[in-house]
């Protein structure tokens, strides 16, 4: 990545989300205009692709085997690639000019797969596409992927037994003697998302609620991510701030993300939801959803089973636009109305109804819970993180843990405790103006604490955390030093260096 250097002011006056803002108690509700996607092609589609056959995919846990009071869901595994099955990348040169060369994954019984590659980020000018060798999809071209600190990036997801990679070398770039790498493979083996039917009598299809389907739902996502050896899903919603400018905050359990290195992997997958009322086979095929890829982990509070992360990216989409939830840092109190939209067993979004109860210690992640019951709905495993309502739409909690099945209770991390810690990027009066940067500084461990606000003296220690908690058009004043940050900022803002003399330097 080249490097930037900041001597004088860098103003970056990019083009802006336009929106409706709703009024509401603390954070606005907002809906924001979408980004529609064009259409990608292969560059080689008659380039005859090199097969490569995995490890057959192994049966998935039996869901009795769950654990009952962890709402995440188990959907894979990962195993580290043997590189011998894989002798290289076959380079031909394309008719139209450039070289080509197109890989496809196998594995027999796999419902996805995604592949952990390296070597990526040294490729100036060669792009990456990613694609369903059955002719639903083709993602990217990716040329500048946000890598992980070791320089590894996970590909998007390719439901089905195969996956194909196209790496296409413009005619004005040597093809390089070192190609990337596979470092691991991702095997999907939950049928979750290819569910027929609705997966319990007691679910919701949101779709039944247009009031909830095109409006507050839409900022909710199904998001899947690697942690350790297992490939996980839980539900997550777009948050908004005051002021309502759009930045690409989405909410989600501290028990589901809570490093950067699961945050790296994170998926994000959006408007999974059915065409028509009770209409489970009008599902969408998830090759064919719109997606994020990777996210910051900005802020967290582990105590109150809360994570805030940034999106890379803005939310794409290709129906219509985005949502971004409202929400209230007060005190709930009980017999309130509860309302939360999820994807229980990642599958296409429901939306449960229910009825609040006192605070209690209920969940081994979170110290203080508030009991909800459900009168119409329930969650599941891959519900987890998903944005609990109130009567007036404004998050209050994120769901922590809770019964299987159609058991009637869950419990919900408060939204009134993370506020101490999240506040610094969502609550006006705490947004820091300017925002202040000092890679000096050790900041919050694990972005688990209060200390870095963005101010004067409790400055953020990167550039990229600040891009977030600026306010659209504001100032980022950044202490003379080096960052070795990648990122993209396509909200309107400026950089600023820090000071009279000395050198802001921004890249690798």
């Amino acid at each position: 990545m080249k490097t930037l250097t900041l001597t004088l002011i860098l103003a970056l006056p990019l083009s802006r989300t336009v929106g409706q803002v709703n009024d509401f108690v603390d954070g606005a509700s907002s809906v924001a205009t979408a980004r529609i996607p064009t259409a990608v092609a292969l560059a080689g589609p008659r380039v005859v692709p090199m097969m490569v056959e995995l490890p057959d995919t192994r049966p998935a846990l039996d869901r009795a085997q769950v654990g009952a009071a962890d709402k995440r869901l188990d959907i894979g595994y990962v195993e580290a690639f043997d590189s011998a099955r894989f002798a290289g990348w076959p380079i031909q040169q394309r008719a139209g000019g450039g070289w080509v060369s197109r890989v496809e994954f196998h594995s027999k019984d796999a419902e996805g797969l995604r592949l952990k590659i390296v070597g990526l980020r040294e490729l100036a000018g060669v792009k990456l596409r990613v694609y369903d060798p059955a002719g639903t999809t083709v993602l990217g071209p990716f040329t500048t992927a946000h890598t992980a600190e070791d320089g590894s990036w996970w590909s998007p997801t390719i439901f089905g037994e195969t996956i194909g990679l196209e790496l296409f070398v413009p005619e004005d770039i040597e093809p390089p003697s070192a190609l990337p790498g596979i470092a691991a493979v991702a095997f999907l083996n939950c049928k979750c998302s290819f569910l027929a039917g609705t997966t319990l009598n007691c679910h919701n299809d949101v779709t039944c609620f247009s009031g909830w389907k095109n409006r507050d739902a839409r900022a909710g996502a199904r998001i899947t991510f690697i942690s350790g050896g297992s490939c996980t899903a839980c539900s997550g919603a777009l948050l908004n701030r005051d002021p309502g400018d759009f930045s690409p905050l989405f909410m989600t359990a501290n028990h589901c993300i809570n490093t950067q290195a699961e945050a790296d992997t994170a998926e994000l997958f959006w408007q999974y939801e059915t065409s028509v009322c009770d209409g489970a086979t009008t599902a969408p095929n998830p090759n064919t959803l719109p997606r994020n890829l990777g996210t910051l982990l900005v802020k967290r509070r582990s105590s109150a089973d809360w994570t805030l992360l940034g999106l890379y990216d803005p939310p794409d989409s290709n129906a219509g636009p985005h949502w971004y939830l409202g929400w209230d840092s007060r005190s709930w109190s009980r017999n309130e109305a509860g309302i939360v939209v999820h994807h229980p067993l990642g599958s296409f979004k429901r939306i449960s109804f229910g009825t609040t109860h006192g605070t209690q210690t209920a969940c081994s992640f979170s110290a203080s819970t508030r009991r909800e019951t459900y009168t119409s709905g329930t969650t599941e495993p891959g519900s987890s993180g998903a944005p609990q309502m109130d009567s007036s739409r404004r998050v209050r909690g994120a769901l922590s843990c809770g019964d299987l099945g159609c058991e009637i209770n869950d419990y919900y991390a408060r939204f009134d405790v993370a506020y101490d810690n999240l506040r610094y990027y969502l609550g006006d009066s705490y947004i820091a103006s300017p925002v202040y940067v000092d890679d000096g500084v050790s900041g919050d461990a694990g972005n688990n604490g209060s200390t870095e606000q963005g101010s004067f003296g409790a400055p953020f220690n990167t550039v990229h955390e600040a891009t977030y908690a600026v306010r659209s058009g504001d100032t980022i004043r950044i202490e003379p030093g080096n960052y070795d940050e990648q990122f993209r900022i396509w909200r309107p803002m400026t950089l600023k260096r820090r000071g009279s003399s000395g050198t802001v330097r921004i890249g690798d």
